[in-house]
């Protein structure tokens, strides 16, 4: 694999890792969405701060790994980067694909999954069962991901997959209904922090979803309708 890594690597890191700072650090989740069912009452023991700073280091860690001739340690920087860079992992993933995105090439594909299951676990945790997780989940979506057309798919597919009393998220060995609705409210208030043009491939699903859902309560329906809004009108 040819070395990919340049200034341009480290100018990235540094942006991203910088804007994120200043993002967690004037935004408040309570401040945002105001009153909400799941986290108005989460005491935030986690440093966001911390978490950013921890993650732009992991990347220059990583940075040699990801171009070694190895291709074993190509891989677990990969997965690293999986598990360790949830914020902004995904956009260094995407140089490593960079324009071999349709490449067979084992590097290029491993990236490709690492950003896959990335999107599928963040949609996941806004339904868990453990209130930080959910929290957490919508923030890294909130910092990192709001530019990522694909991951709109994913959240919306969460509320249909959860969508009827046999398939609610489970609290206690039991279908709970309250946690579904809590998952949805996640998803509508965490996609309302996209843009029309990041949410436009999916505009059909979005009022298709929020319609369907608003009858949840006030909260949800406040929600639905922001994010109809956001994504240019649902007629």
């Amino acid at each position: 694999m040819p070395n990919r890594i340049s200034a341009e690597w480290v100018g990235v890191i540094a942006t991203i890792a910088f804007g994120l700072l200043g993002f967690w650090g004037g935004q408040s989740y309570e401040e945002a969405y105001g009153l909400q069912l799941d986290q108005f009452t989460h005491q935030k023991g986690v440093d966001a701060d911390q978490k950013v700073i921890q993650e732009a280091q992991l990347a220059a860690e990583l940075l040699g790994h990801l171009t070694s001739e190895d291709e074993l340690e190509r891989a677990l920087a990969i997965e690293t980067i999986n598990y360790g860079m949830e914020t902004f992992g995904a956009q260094l993933l995407t140089r490593v694909i960079g324009k071999d995105g349709n490449s067979s090439d084992a590097t290029v594909i491993a990236a490709k999954d690492a950003i896959t299951e990335q999107r599928n676990r963040l949609a996941a945790n806004l339904f868990s069962a453990i209130k930080d997780t959910r929290y957490e989940s919508f923030k890294i979506i909130e910092a990192g991901w709001t530019n990522d057309q694909e991951i709109v798919g994913n959240l919306l597919k969460e509320i249909e997959d959860h969508n009827s009393k046999e398939t609610w998220p489970v609290v206690d060995a039991a279908p709970n209904e309250w946690l579904f609705e809590t998952g949805v409210l996640n998803v509508f208030n965490v996609l309302g922090r996209f843009s029309k043009e990041t949410l436009s491939s999916d505009k059909a699903d979005i009022c298709s979803i929020t319609n369907e859902q608003m009858s949840n309560g006030p909260q949800t329906k406040k929600a639905a309708l922001y994010l109809q809004r956001q994504a240019g009108g649902c007629s």
